[in-house]
């Protein structure tokens, strides 16, 4: 690849402060003092040390570089951290590398064009996290903010690995045109997103169902009948659920299993169950059998994702 971008995204971390200062130490924000400086409501003279101020700093804090639409740095405890870095590579392996060093568990990429405002508003994360642009970013427990690790493998997105358990999803190649960057991207942000079908759990997460099931203790697993066809919004419930009640102390839950009295129907339901780690089970010839255990999707990529 080759080109550069306007650099937007936000980062997400438990310890916000040591992301940001993190964050601060990049060349891009130490060449020179910010040209404004904000810390709550007031404006300060800017320093070489502007970012000292980070440490401990309870308010927000933004920093602002050359006129509107250049460089930004902006601290905004406890939700986010956002940035934007002028003339950036235009190459995820440099995305890569400049959050290989930091302490965030989600990271959102925004969009590169301002052509998508007509007619597109892309789904997010929540939490003042950038909408969805051309990537997002998990590493480590940030993964778990996802219905499962397996979502991120059979997406219709590009998917980067690196070191340290970091995970980089690309929507679209950098480099097109605004229409076909957007054709390429909608698909990923829909099954990625806070949506119907999207994968991601938002933290405080809103149920939009009951999760009811028999509880079997022994093997700290939920047990649901299923009658009928089983949604995606149902789905990801019961995955919601499971990531909430893993530390429970009183009945914890590590296993959501989904029984169908029709062998059809759940292998019909098997891929997209297997997908988010629902285990799946059929009644047949009178005798329950599980079927994800050995089940192997057949994942389909969208060709400008296989080059």
């Amino acid at each position: 690849m080759s080109g550069t971008i306007n650099l937007e995204f936000t980062l997400w971390g438990p310890d916000l402060s040591a992301l940001a200062r993190k964050l601060a130490a990049h060349p891009a924000f130490r060449k020179t003092p910010p040209d404004e400086l904000k810390v709550g409501d007031r404006k300060l003279k800017s320093r070489a040390d502007w970012a000292a101020r980070l440490e401990g700093e309870p308010r927000a804090l933004c920093g602002t570089w050359g006129e509107y639409g250049g460089t930004l740095f902006s601290y905004a405890p406890p939700e986010i951290v956002a940035a934007r870095i002028l003339d950036f590579p235009a190459d995820p392996a440099a995305v890569l590398d400049l959050v290989a060093g930091l302490p965030f568990e989600v990271a959102s990429f925004g969009v590169l064009y301002p052509e998508w405002q007509d007619t597109y508003t892309p789904p997010g994360f929540a939490q003042m996290q950038a909408l969805l642009g051309w990537g997002c970013a998990f590493r480590g427990a940030g993964h778990d903010r996802l219905v499962s690790r397996r979502w991120l493998e059979a997406g219709p997105w590009r998917l980067w690995r690196a070191a340290g358990d970091l995970s980089l999803v690309q929507f679209h190649e950098l480099g097109l045109a605004a229409e076909a960057a957007l054709a390429q991207a909608r698909p990923g942000h829909g099954r990625l997103g806070i949506g119907e079908n999207g994968g991601y759990l938002q933290d405080p997460y809103h149920f939009q169902s009951e999760v009811r099931g028999l509880y079997v203790a022994a093997e700290k697993k939920l047990v649901i009948a299923a009658a009928d066809r089983v949604t995606a919004v149902q789905m990801r419930d019961a995955c919601a659920l499971r990531r909430k009640r893993r530390a429970d102390t009183a009945e914890p839950v590590e296993v959501v299993a989904y029984m169908f009295l029709n062998e059809e129907l759940a292998r019909a339901q098997l891929p997209e169950l297997w997908l988010r780690e629902l285990e799946c089970w059929a009644l047949i010839d009178g005798r329950p059998v599980r079927l994800d255990a050995d089940f192997r999707p057949v994942v389909e990529k969208p060709d400008w994702a296989r080059r």
